[in-house]
């Protein structure tokens, strides 16, 4: 595949050109002058759980105005921390958060399965369009193979007639407190498929987006023994067919053949849409050494490590959601495994347990502490129901350090992560585990995260497997100074692609600073203390095109000579130096099959 050539940031002299009465110059004739440095980049997402409203919408049976609005508030808070992708759960138990012509409303918008938003919208195209109106990436995150979860007496609400447990109850297995569509019968292969690329096909979204639900986590006997998945029909007519793998090999290669048609048919629609996959943070005990924990391979009959290296995903999010302390699952030790696992260059980003900070900031109120409470009883009540890694256990207590609330973390433990990601050469960049975490702002993390951690905008991290030809040069237009020594730039694509963002830089003193705008953005007002600007158009896999550079400013001294200057870096994102640094001896309570409560 064709890679995009480096090129040299180039100045261009200007000449007025007039509008109207507003005069402008024009880029036109190059001069030289140094440029700014190679963009930073870094993958900021945020998950949006909706099974059991956890982060959105925030209670079933809201109006549609309401859901509108929180969804807006949502999407304007990711802007504001610099989040570039938000991952929404469209299809959590084999219903729909989406005009689906196969499969009902999801009961999370109104409280009741199969009934449609009244007055009628389109969550999802909503979505899409309120996200990239931000700049934000949408992407669609589905529960390709769970039909229902039911409550601790194994109770639902009614199922719609057209849900896949009544259309097709031979596909539907009862496992624990939860429905489960058997993967190792082809008809559900097929109808998870269909599903999946109707979305594809219909909807502007920028990735479709797996979890770690394939086959259900472990469900415990009494004896505290592992429940059979029950699929012995369907791997008696395998084992009927000549097949010859045992079922926990044969399990596994349902797996894996669903996970490569996914890959290959996504790309066969739209071969620039991303694929990314979040799996269970750890694959196998022992790997790296160490680790301890619920193997995945064996238990869950995934094989991520695998799919990673087919080149099966453009992007993987391990699930971490350990603290930095916890030796036994530790949050570095697995980050790095998991870089060095990533043969075919994908993205590598991490998956953060970011609901785990509780403790209340100096805001916190006898309202804000009810809202918290009512939040996590949610997650609670869910982890009754499914328990991380399957079981019937209530949220774990992960305490990172001293002084941290009952059962959580402090918000530095985040800001830690999100340093140690940074750091690491096989990282780029992670996501929240979940948005109402951001939103609730425990422990004043949004503040302290939008302060320091997050100061500074990014790019996306580039895909040039799938495109690595930039856009084309912007053509620019520098207004003239007003009375207060501001001016305005303007700027229009180079060529009929519209681009997905505007990369705008100022350098003031020696620094360069980027703004990062949404595609339909055309004009921004400079820093008046700006001596230059540079424009450059990005599209949807952050390449970047070839930048227009104009001075601002006449020097006054004379410029060193070419081979004496130094480039500058663009203010990177940096960590504080008052976080405190990771240390071995803070205590932390080991949980070994740590999972996030919604499942995802």
């Amino acid at each position: 595949m064709r890679v995009a050539s480096s090129f040299t940031p180039q100045v261009l002299a200007t000449k007025p050109v007039t509008r109207g009465a507003e005069a402008t110059v024009r880029a036109e004739t190059p001069e030289p002058v140094d440029g700014p440095p190679p963009p930073p980049r870094e993958f900021r997402g945020a998950w949006v759980a909706s099974v059991r409203n956890i982060d959105w919408p925030s209670r079933s049976g809201l109006s549609v105005a309401q859901q509108q609005a929180e969804l807006r508030k949502l999407l304007d808070t990711a802007a504001q921390l610099k989040l570039n992708a938000v991952i929404l759960q469209v299809r959590p138990e084999g219903d729909a958060l989406y005009a689906s012509p196969f499969e009902p409303w999801s009961e999370a918008l109104s409280g009741k399965m199969g009934q449609a938003p009244e007055p009628f919208y389109d969550p999802l195209a909503f979505a899409v369009a309120e996200a990239h109106k931000r700049g934000i990436e949408l992407h669609a995150w589905f529960n390709p193979f769970r039909a229902r979860l039911l409550d601790s007496n194994g109770q639902a609400s009614p199922a719609a007639a057209n849900h896949v447990s009544r259309t097709n109850p031979e596909w539907v297995k009862r496992y624990g407190n939860s429905l489960w569509m058997d993967p190792g019968e082809a008809g559900v292969q097929d109808y998870a498929m269909k599903i999946i690329l109707d979305v594809v096909k219909r909807y502007g979204i920028d990735a479709v987006h797996l979890d770690d639900y394939f086959y259900p986590y472990p469900v415990r006997d009494a004896n505290g023994k592992d429940v059979p998945f029950p699929d012995q029909a369907s791997y008696q007519a395998y084992r009927a067919g000549g097949g010859k793998l045992a079922i926990a090999d044969w399990r596994r290669e349902n797996v894996n053949r669903f996970v490569e048609r996914l890959y290959r048919e996504v790309h066969g629609i739209k071969p620039d849409l991303k694929v990314g996959i979040s799996p269970f943070g750890i694959w196998r005990p022992g790997n790296p050494p160490g680790i301890q924990g619920l193997d995945s391979v064996e238990s869950l009959y995934a094989d991520p490590r695998l799919w990673l290296q087919k080149g099966w995903m453009d992007y993987i999010v391990p699930q971490l959601y350990w603290p930095i302390e916890q030796k036994a699952q530790s949050f570095p030790v697995l980050l790095k495994w998991w870089g060095e696992q990533n043969t075919q260059n994908r993205q590598v980003v991490a998956g953060l347990y970011t609901s785990q900070v509780r403790a209340l900031g100096a805001q916190g109120t006898k309202e804000t502490q009810s809202q918290v409470g009512n939040f996590f009883a949610r997650l609670v009540g869910l982890l009754s129901v499914i328990g991380p890694g399957g079981g019937t256990k209530e949220l774990p207590v992960q305490q990172a350090e001293p002084g941290a609330a009952a059962n959580g973390w402090r918000a530095d433990q985040i800001q830690r992560q999100i340093e140690l990601t940074r750091q690491d050469k096989g990282a780029v960049g992670h996501a929240h585990f979940s948005m109402q975490a951001l939103l609730r702002n425990n422990d004043n993390l949004k503040d302290k995260l939008a302060g320091t951690t997050y100061a500074n905008d990014v790019l996306m991290p580039t895909s040039p497997w799938l495109d690595a030809v930039p856009p084309a040069k912007p053509v620019v237009s520098l207004g003239q100074p007003d009375g207060n020594g501001k001016r305005q730039i303007e700027w229009e694509p180079g060529d009929k692609e519209a681009p997905w963002q505007w990369s705008v830089y100022q350098k003031i003193k020696d620094d360069w600073t980027l703004t990062v705008l949404p595609g339909a953005n055309r004009r921004q007002t400079l820093d008046p203390a700006a001596s230059a600007v540079a424009i450059a158009a990005v599209d949807r896999h952050g390449n970047e095109s070839p930048r227009v550079t104009l001075p601002l400013t006449t020097p006054t001294t004379t410029p060193r000579a070419k081979n004496q200057t130094e480039p500058r870096r663009i203010n990177q994102p940096q960590r504080p130096s008052s976080l405190p640094q990771a240390t071995s001896h803070t205590p932390a309570i080991r949980q070994d099959n740590q999972k996030r409560p919604e499942t995802p």
